[in-house]
């Protein structure tokens, strides 16, 4: 996400009254068409304006980053002592040096650019386009993960998480690492929600419900872009992602995936992403088994995150058990696909 300054949020009528039509919608919705999972609810429907609310979808869902902590052994010195040599050359020349992995399995080999140092205990940096590899020098296993894998957000939208992981964990097996143990230490889950954008504003920040202390609203300029609530183990942001893709990430394949152009989007309308961020410590509390079986219940974790961990809900101030969902909470509630498919249109420009 892009570096914004923190905003003071200072209330406006127009902008209150805003959300006060999301709430509207709230209220109806329960009696008339409240997606499932939402409770029922015995206030009388509001009448609104249908129209006001027809552009508040989800446009895409899945794993934006995944990071990986692995446990090798190795069956022989070659992979570490080739390793060593381009690592000794990137000092020579004081550059990255390019290198490939060649599997002797029937996967594709890859190719990374391998830096002069390491970081803490890691001794060899691998840079991919779609991977970066932390690897421990040594061959025996230990406590410690000796290897870390970080897979790239394209890669996980071109390939979807399951291939993703599937493709380097060969690749490794193929130039000699036995994998003992593999573990999720960070896992992005996040949402697309296409919407008015008279509703985003600064104010929703005054009806989100959490169980975080921290909550900070971002803006660039005069614009509020963004939101971050939470800390450490779990966190959550919402930002306005066509704004992040422009300024920072240059993530011009998004639009691919969400299957717009970029001159479709009005001057009315906004794409923002709900992004929530896992560390080991929450995952391993939520879902404690390997990676595949993580990936296997996202749609929980992301049921934990968006029903129990954060809300956003109308009258801030009031008892639990007289707050509703502002409508299109209901709508990230229910609208997160779990394992994300390969996108042919994100391939062709990743690779």
């Amino acid at each position: 996400m892009a570096t914004f300054q923190k905003t003071n949020i200072n209330s406006s009528t127009s902008n209150e009254n805003c959300i006060d039509r999301g709430l509207q919608k709230s209220n109806s919705e329960s009696i008339l068409e409240r997606p499932s999972g939402g409770q029922p609810s015995n206030r009388p429907p509001v009448k609104v304006d249908s129209s006001f609310f027809k552009t508040c979808k989800i446009v895409a869902s899945g794993v934006d980053s995944l990071s990986l902590s692995l446990i090798p052994g190795w069956r022989n010195t070659s992979t570490l002592e080739y390793l060593a040599g381009l690592k000794e050359k990137a000092q020579i020349e004081n550059d990255i040096v390019e290198g490939v992995l060649k599997p002797d399995n029937d996967c594709e080999p890859w190719k990374f650019n391998i830096r002069s140092h390491g970081v803490r205990a890691y001794s060899y940096l691998l840079d991919g386009k779609d991977y970066f590899i932390k690897i421990f020098n040594s061959v025996k296993p230990a406590q410690r993960p000796g290897i870390t894998i970080e897979i790239r957000s394209e890669t996980l939208w071109a390939n979807g998480p399951v291939h993703a992981v599937e493709y380097i964990l060969d690749v490794l097996e193929g130039v000699g690492a036995n994998i003992l143990a593999i573990k999720p230490s960070r896992i992005d889950l996040c949402a697309d929600i296409r919407m008015d954008a008279s509703l985003w504003t600064p104010l929703i920040k005054n009806y989100a419900v959490t169980r975080a202390k921290l909550k900070n609203s971002w803006e660039y300029g005069s614009e509020f872009t963004g939101l971050s609530i939470g800390r450490g183990h779990i966190s959550a942001r919402l930002y306005d992602k066509v704004r992040e893709i422009k300024q920072k990430s240059k993530k011009f394949w998004m639009f691919d995936i969400w299957g717009i152009k970029e001159d479709e989007l009005s001057e009315d309308e906004k794409i923002i992403r709900v992004e929530f961020q896992l560390r080991r410590e929450v995952i391993k509390q939520l879902i404690d088994c390997d990676i595949f079986n993580t990936l296997e219940y996202l749609d929980k974790i992301w049921g934990y995150c968006s029903q129990e961990w954060l809300k956003f809900q109308d009258s801030p101030g009031e008892h639990h058990t007289k707050r509703h969902n502002l409508f299109w909470w209901d709508t990230i509630q229910n609208g997160f696909q779990g394992i994300q498919s390969p996108y042919p249109f994100c391939k062709k420009k990743s690779f």
